[in-house]
């Protein structure tokens, strides 16, 4: 079998044509062509590689820039948190607990991680707490319902107020607000030896009134109170509750405790007239009402020292003056011994 090549030209110069003749298949006519213009070849080779460079670009800009969605999405939270926050901080204010927790639960679900959030959930477990605490120092001594079931909802809320300060050291060791509220819940725990070597660290720059309160509560948990101090701080932390507080209500028996009747009752009726009383009001009223019941001992008596004469003074020759019985000192000494009873 043999095969026939001819080349042939036609009038146009960019083709060329070759006719094949075999025998078994007959003649065959093939044409080449040329592209007629090597410029648009050029234009079909940048469009490929553009489109090319696209994919590529597209591909691994999404890898890239993968976490930028992300950002804008937990943007969004994070104000919400926020929000939610200073919520809180208003219903704290107004004396609104259970409102307050409702926003931290919320703030909780949304950045459980966020040191704030753990600084606000703290600090109403140790507002529910420090009711607990004060009331135990109301009530009076021995055993009673009364005071089994103070007992135990200190308990339970200084546990949740030590666990959030626990988690915020986690977060944030250094931060003013999670030592402070470490040190409040160890105050509630009882645990006044590692709360008194935090302390210092509240010490530093101007006193703010959520500060002010955590110390004047820590030293109000030691056995003999500086209470003029301890005064001073809570008016200073009283004054920054727009409805009456914990910080109120320590100020009261702060107050009295020191033997200032007068000023304790009037303390006592900026709380009474409250729209949201706080939950002692009632014992707190039997406080001012009957000062002749020490808050700490119904056996001891407390006098208010501004309503007694003064004592004849001691001249050359005088017999001294006998010491008084059931009347609580000066400042130096807020309470007195208990009267012994004849059984």
């Amino acid at each position: 079998m043999q095969n026939d090549i001819t080349l042939t030209g036609r009038g146009d110069p960019h083709e060329v044509s070759f006719r094949t003749s075999r025998p078994d298949f007959g003649d065959e006519e093939t044409s080449i062509g040329r592209p007629r213009n090597a410029s648009s070849l050029r234009w079909v080779l940048a469009v490929v590689v553009l489109g090319a460079l696209g994919v590529v670009g597209v591909t691994y800009g999404k890898q890239l820039l993968g976490d930028a969605p992300k950002a804008t999405v937990a943007a969004a939270p994070n104000e919400q948190v926020r929000g939610l926050l200073q919520q809180s901080e208003r219903a704290m204010a107004e004396g609104d607990l259970e409102g307050a927790k409702e926003l931290l639960i919320k703030a909780s679900a949304l950045a459980d991680t966020d040191v704030r959030v753990q600084v606000g959930l703290s600090r109403l477990w140790a507002a529910r707490a420090d009711a607990a605490w004060l009331r135990l120092r109301l009530l009076p001594p021995g055993p009673s319902d009364a005071r089994t079931v103070a007992r135990r909802e200190l308990e339970d809320a200084t546990s949740r107020a030590r666990k959030a300060a626990d988690r915020g050291s986690e977060l944030a060791a250094d931060d003013l607000a999670v030592v402070r509220v470490k040190v409040d819940a160890l105050r509630l725990a009882d645990d006044l030896a590692v709360a008194r070597a935090l302390a210092p660290r509240l010490a530093s720059g101007t006193l703010q009134p959520e500060t002010a309160y955590v110390l004047a509560a820590l030293d109000m948990a030691e056995a003999s109170p500086p209470w003029k101090g301890i005064i001073e701080r809570l008016q200073l932390a009283a004054s920054a509750e727009s409805a009456p507080g914990r910080a109120r209500a320590a100020l009261v028996y702060a107050l009295a405790s020191h033997g200032d009747i007068p000023a304790a009752r009037q303390e006592f009726e900026r709380m009474a007239g409250a729209s949201r009383p706080y939950p002692l009001v009632a014992e707190l009223r039997k406080l001012v009402e009957n000062p002749t019941v020490s808050p700490t001992s119904s056996a001891a008596t407390l006098v208010d020292i501004g309503s007694l004469p003064a004592a004849p003074p001691v001249g050359v020759g005088a017999l001294p003056v006998a010491p008084a019985t059931n009347v609580a000192p000066g400042p130096a000494a807020p309470h007195v011994a208990p009267t012994p009873t004849v059984g």
